[in-house]
């Protein structure tokens, strides 16, 4: 019973494991808003390659810690699927730990956004804070 209610040995966290972690909530097709998430979620990949490379401050591990309020994933899930959102208005991301939901920015260049993914993430880590 343990097992299933402690990840004692956690696997390894991968980019890949965070990415398709993953569902985004785009907008409509050929909208100008699609276009920007588009690149938003591509330039989302790029930093999580480079925190899995140990590229910059910012490791996978705070970005799940950031999303989820946990260092490592649950052995049995979570218990809704977590979701990607977007939002223009802010260039730090969000997360609701609770929805286990990440909201990235828009329309930042990818040296601005993997800054202000690093930004946001580690100066949010703890409880309430996100």
């Amino acid at each position: 019973m343990n097992a299933l209610l402690t990840n004692a040995n956690p696997a390894a966290l991968e980019p890949d494991d965070l990415y398709n972690m993953f569902e985004p909530s785009f907008s409509d097709e050929g909208s100008n808003a699609r276009v920007e998430e588009e690149a938003a979620m591509f330039t989302w990949m790029m930093f999580l390659q480079d925190c899995g490379s140990n590229i910059g401050k910012c490791k996978l591990e705070d970005v799940l810690a950031f999303v989820t309020g946990a260092r490592h994933r649950p052995p049995c899930g979570y218990g809704v699927q977590p979701q990607i959102t977007f939002c223009g208005a802010s260039p730090l991301p969000s997360a609701s730990t609770c929805a286990v939901q990440l909201v990235l920015p828009t329309g930042l260049g990818e040296e601005e956004f993997h800054d202000k993914m690093t930004e946001g993430i580690l100066g949010a880590l703890g409880f309430g804070s996100a």
